[in-house]
């Protein structure tokens, strides 16, 4: 199966809402079930991204792998947050720009829309706030992006913004803000951790750790491998 393929078919698998939020559930909160998948929405999954290394001089369009908002009830508010994943099939030595730069691109969006919906009320804003679009008292959703491997082997590549950079100073780095990656890679989930997935993901992704074990015994007496859905079956990462 090509890659190309291969990335659709992923996009599919994991944007099932229940799949989604399991993944998050296991990264934000060690398994416990905060996030409902009933409480999530989809969202546009298209960006305006400037390019950077070798490609086209112009902004060109981005379309990130999933993209869902997360709206729930808490003390009486409802609180949103914005998820988006990213799944990789091989380690991609610019991650941390492309991530940050979707997370950036969404907070920019989000701004817009504000400014856009003052407009649109005709709000009377002082001359600071009407020249931003943005009041002093608007707040952003937060936003989280997860990039998950979907590979045996080991993520060899940076997983910060400052491993990417050339800089002989390492003091100036207090002054260079980083971002860092939400990475989660089958083969650093300890045995034990798998359990802690809700649905078949932890079949999925235990499969991936054990891709070139000769052997089958973590897979004995395993519940979770007694049904298996074709669905979880048909990926081919393990294949």
């Amino acid at each position: 199966m090509c890659v190309g393929a291969i990335d659709t078919e992923a996009k599919a698998y994991l944007s099932d809402p229940g799949r989604f939020a399991d993944i998050f559930n296991f990264w934000l909160y060690k398994g416990r079930e905060v996030i409902q998948p009933d409480n999530l929405e989809e969202m546009d999954t298209t960006a305006i991204a400037l390019p950077y290394g070798a490609e086209a001089q112009e902004p060109i369009q981005k379309f990130r792998d999933v993209l869902k908002l997360y709206a729930a009830m808490k003390d009486e508010r409802i609180v949103y947050l914005v998820l988006g994943l990213e799944e990789q099939t091989r380690t991609h030595y610019a991650m941390p720009v492309r991530c940050a730069l979707y997370d950036a691109m969404n907070y920019a969006k989000q701004v817009s829309a504000a400014a856009a919906a003052h407009r649109k009320g005709k709000d009377k804003m002082p001359e600071d706030e009407f020249l931003s679009g943005f009041s002093r008292d608007d707040r952003l959703m937060p936003v989280i992006t997860l990039t998950i491997s979907l590979s045996p082997d080991a993520w060899d590549g940076p997983t910060s913004l400052h491993e990417m950079l050339a800089i002989e100073d390492r003091s100036l780095l207090d002054f260079i803000p980083d971002y860092k990656l939400n990475l989660l890679i089958p083969k650093q989930i300890a045995e034990g951790d798998f359990g802690k997935f809700r649905s078949e993901v932890s079949v999925l992704m235990q499969c991936i750790k054990h891709r070139y074990d000769k052997g089958m015994g973590w897979m004995e007496e395993n519940e979770r491998f007694e049904s298996v859905s074709r669905s979880t079956a048909s990926i081919n990462y393990f294949k």
